[in-house]
């Protein structure tokens, strides 16, 4: 029997391939075996996810360090949805290595921030370790002076009255609760943490070493102030740098394995440049990225610029190895720390 195929055949193809993105908000606690329940304690080596903080209390004692980062990260609001935990075989002072680090993410990469439970004899290996990852150590047993002398873009000193991570967990906590662009990591008010007593010059020596202080600033206002990594630069830029990176490539994947072919033709690079633009689009609403700004003649122009070349104009070796080379530049929207007001008084009818 003839069908309605014999005059009209439709077939429609799902190029809608989506590739995963990166975990930009979740914390990693890397904890020892010696915190745990006697017999409740996971395989060596294994990553344990976390709701709520009653999950916890079956398996990790009371009191430990890790129970306490625990307590500090889950008392945060807003807060990342999870927290995950790596457990470790090591003694009690024994140092967190980048083979620690290394398993970690071979047993789970779905996290940014790592957050040590406990002291050790060396943190510093550590953090050299993850200078080498898409990610974050935010940590307060390290001093802000030897992280700074070591140059590291990827830890965050913090200077509270607690260590053993409490206070490192709770800032991580509290500034991976809001998206990437929208936060900054300083002016933030820590739930459950106590905060620093610190004199005006040991204050501004923190702050001197690129650290972040969680200080008391009156009777009853605690805040952190500072909010940079060690090399220098904002957390939060970092953060988001590391965001929008994730976001365009991840994009940029998904134009080119949703289609049979790409050319390399202007219309073919005009595909690549609407995809830059839809990703720092993203980056604008997440509120990284400038909108629109004044060019310094009067006129409005985006805060962003995508470069994409003709076809015509790219040499013939770079089309032969079949790689398009295109650029954009951006404008932070930054963030405000503080205010100076300056004023004046003057009585009716003064001149």
């Amino acid at each position: 029997m003839a069908t309605l195929d014999d005059i009209v055949s439709v077939d429609i193809h799902l190029n809608t391939t989506g590739v995963g993105r990166a975990n930009f908000g979740t914390i990693m606690v890397f904890s020892r075996n010696t915190d745990y329940v006697s017999g409740k304690a996971p395989a060596p080596d294994s990553v344990t996810t976390y709701n709520r903080l009653s999950d916890t209390t079956e398996a990790i004692a009371a009191g430990t360090p890790t129970a306490k980062v625990l307590a500090a990260i889950f008392s945060q609001l807003p807060r990342p949805r999870q927290v995950k935990v790596f457990m470790a075989a090591l003694g009690a002072s024994d140092p967190w290595k980048a083979e620690h680090l290394a398993k970690t993410i071979q047993k789970d990469a779905d996290w940014y921030c790592a957050v040590i439970a406990g002291e050790s004899n060396d943190f510093m290996s550590f953090a050299k370790a993850i200078e080498g990852e898409r990610r974050l150590f935010v940590t307060d047993q390290i001093t802000p002076k030897a992280a700074k002398d070591q140059n590291l873009y990827r830890t965050a000193v913090i200077v509270g009255a607690e260590a053993g991570g409490v206070t490192a967990g709770a800032w991580a906590a509290k500034c991976l609760g809001y998206a990437a662009g929208s936060e900054t990591w300083a002016l933030k008010q820590l739930a459950g943490v106590q905060a620093a007593s610190l004199t005006p010059q040991q204050d501004q020596e923190v702050l001197n070493n690129n650290g972040t202080v969680f200080s008391r600033m009156s009777a009853n206002l605690n805040l952190t102030r500072g909010g940079k990594v060690a090399g220098g630069e904002w957390v939060d830029v970092i953060r988001f740098r590391d965001w929008l990176q994730d976001v365009m490539q991840t994009n940029l994947v998904a134009t080119l394995i949703n289609r049979p072919k790409l050319p390399y033709t202007d219309e073919g690079l005009a595909v690549i440049e609407s995809s830059m633009i839809k990703s720092l689009e993203e980056g604008v609403k997440a509120g990284g990225v400038i909108d629109w700004r004044d060019n310094g003649e009067g006129q409005l122009v985006r805060g962003y610029t995508v470069t994409v070349p003709q076809a015509k104009d790219v040499p013939f070796n770079i089309k032969a190895s079949r790689t398009a080379h295109v650029s954009f530049s951006a404008y932070l929207t930054g963030a405000i720390h503080a205010i100076e007001v300056t004023g004046s008084f003057t009585y009716d009818g003064a001149l």
